[in-house]
């Protein structure tokens, strides 16, 4: 992976016993299933899309960036232009 691409989608949270931690939001760990799809079950994808398709904090445009800059974004429109 490219070192450009290791602060891409991170954020820190807390735990709830009060700890940060860092981890990717939604829309890169959707780009980094699709990033690795001929190992994934096609289930895995059809259940992750759609799954994010129906939150109400998704940010289907970031999505798209971040599908962009990761070259995956062939496959992330296909599926968002058929569940939306």
């Amino acid at each position: 992976m490219k070192k450009e691409w290791h602060e891409l989608g991170l954020t820190e949270i807390s735990t709830v016993y009060g700890r940060p931690i860092r981890l990717y939001n939604a829309e890169r760990t959707l780009c980094d299933i699709f990033r690795q799809r001929s190992k994934v079950d096609a289930d895995l994808l059809n259940d992750s899309m759609k799954r994010y398709l129906a939150r109400k904090e998704k940010n289907v445009p970031q999505l798209l960036r971040y599908a962009e800059q990761l070259r995956v974004s062939t496959p992330i429109r296909k599926y968002v232009e058929i569940l939306l």
